[in-house]
């Protein structure tokens, strides 16, 4: 059965829920230099988006937005907007699969043609396609497999030369950056990659057309820190332009890393060494953090995901949900009404339980501070409890706990 590293981490089925009828979905803008966002419009009826990255695609050109997500109905759709005004161009059913274990992400459009690609899991083949999607009708044909390939770490595009690159796991567990041309279906190559000793590891692959470079996001783990770097596609290897100063990791599920093109800048949305939320501008020739301002500056469950860059008047675009209400229930109003989930000891000083309704078949977690911002999160599987091992600074703080798409509560931790 395939295993995805991007898909253990997200899970196949792990949304943005919807808890209360008045939230909304928009389209916005985002000001990289002070972390600030503008709402373009509302998505009607969008009550859920799927979280793995790279399920969101930006066409320069013809100005698309492109995700997927779900109304408030069961079924995923392929949502197609007109990225300046936030109108819904098409929304049809996507994927449409026989088997349940077959999927279709990791989508992006070729720059220079317009048309979008993904890549198709076949789970009674064993095998990865490469494959063209056609936003109109929800519909994808088959370009070729790409052989060996057994798990998916990370994808990017080379609309210069019409190629779709993953970095992924063959059988044996050796990583490779295929580079496979779209027209053809043909691995032009596929080098070891990456050439590091583990945990190390390179992550977040964008490419830069107007540069024809493959940038990454390294992160070494003795240093506990986050480097640009450049990756040779024909051989795999790859040069460090500059630690990303104040970057210490980047959260799972948000999917805010993207490149600017024009501005020759990288732009990841990550947490600081301090466990804030701040939005990385970084010149790709040097390295050198230009702006880092906390973002998005909301109460979780609100949020601002799927970001990207590339559209010709500069703007960056993303998804932002918004759980206002009538009521306008806070993290801590929400703690108090979800009496199911209980947790002790608390306070606690280093390790706590997390006692849970029933025992779930996969559960996900995120703890937040009292200003809001995620801390820390987590998966778990099969269990009616979750063990928090992870020391805190000393403060109040509040575990979401999910299951299902649905979110089973919240309570207070109070780390001593």
């Amino acid at each position: 059965m395939k295993s995805s590293f991007i898909r253990v981490l997200c899970g196949l089925l792990l949304f943005i829920p919807a808890l209360l009828s008045a939230q909304t979905e928009y389209l916005v803008k985002i000001n990289p230099a002070d972390g600030s966002f503008i709402k373009i419009d509302s998505i009607p009826g969008v009550k859920w988006i799927l979280s793995n990255p790279e399920y969101a695609a930006l066409d320069y050109n013809a100005q698309r937005y492109t995700f997927c997500g779900r109304y408030a109905t069961p079924g995923n759709h392929l949502f197609t907007l007109d990225a300046i005004t936030a109108q819904v161009l098409h929304a049809p059913p996507f994927p449409v699969l026989a088997d349940a274990q077959d999927n279709v992400m990791n989508l992006h459009y070729d720059q220079l043609s317009g048309l979008l690609y993904g890549l198709h899991w076949d789970h009674s083949e064993n095998r990865e396609y490469l494959v063209q999607v056609h936003p109109v009708n929800g519909n994808f044909t088959l370009i070729d497999s790409i052989p060996g390939v057994k798990m998916i770490i990370s994808t990017a595009f080379n609309s210069a030369q019409h190629r779709y690159i993953v970095h992924g796991l063959d059988a044996s567990g050796q990583g490779k950056l295929y580079s496979v041309d779209v027209n053809t279906g043909t691995v032009v190559s596929s080098p070891a990659f990456p050439q590091l000793t583990p945990p190390n590891k390179i992550t977040h692959l964008i490419y830069n057309n107007t540069l024809t470079t493959l940038y990454g996001l390294l992160w070494n783990h003795t240093e506990q820190r986050e480097y640009l770097v450049r990756v040779d596609v024909q051989t795999g290897a790859h040069t460090l332009i500059d630690s990303i100063s104040g970057l210490a990791g980047i959260p799972m599920g948000v999917d805010n890393v993207t490149l600017d093109e024009i501005q020759g800048r990288c732009i990841v949305g990550g947490l600081s060494h301090q466990g804030q939320n701040r939005l990385y501008t970084i010149d790709l020739s040097t390295g050198a953090v230009l702006h880092a301002p906390l973002f998005p500056g909301l109460t979780p469950p609100d949020n601002v995901i799927k970001m990207r860059a590339g559209l010709s008047n500069g703007d960056i675009v993303a998804l932002h949900w918004e759980s206002k209400t009538a009521s306008g229930v806070s993290l801590e109003e929400s703690a108090t009404q979800n009496a199911p989930l209980r947790v002790f000891p608390n306070p606690y000083n280093g390790q706590a339980i997390v006692q849970l309704d029933k025992e779930h078949a996969e559960i996900y977690f995120s703890i937040y501070n009292a200003a809001g911002e995620e801390v820390h999160s987590g998966k778990r599987q099969h269990v009616a409890q979750i063990v928090l091992d992870r020391r805190l600074s000393a403060g109040v703080y509040f575990i979401r706990v999910w299951a299902a798409g649905r979110e089973l509560g919240t309570q207070k931790l109070i780390a001593e």
